[in-house]
């Protein structure tokens, strides 16, 4: 018996929660690195900061690609096993 597709609402939602997951992950870093910068008079937290979250951002997206997103049932790759 097939499972209840979730309602094209949920669908929305789940895809929001994961940009925003993915564009706090990307931000969230640099401007730590820059207030870190800017308490300790240093001048590369800001940018390492920055590579660290984009690092991370392109992490969390890739993984977002290979599980196909929210609303989207994984296909069993291999041929006669049913679930």
């Amino acid at each position: 018996m097939d499972a209840p597709q979730p309602s094209p609402l949920a669908i929305a939602i789940a895809w929001v929660s994961r940009i925003t997951t993915i564009a706090i992950a990307m931000v969230v870093p640099a401007i730590a690195g820059q207030w870190i910068d800017s308490r300790l008079g240093t001048g590369w937290c800001g940018p390492t900061g920055l590579g660290v979250g984009f690092t991370g951002g392109l992490a969390l997206l890739v993984n977002l690609t290979r599980t196909g997103g929210p609303g989207v049932r994984p296909r069993n790759l291999r041929a006669g096993v049913k679930r």
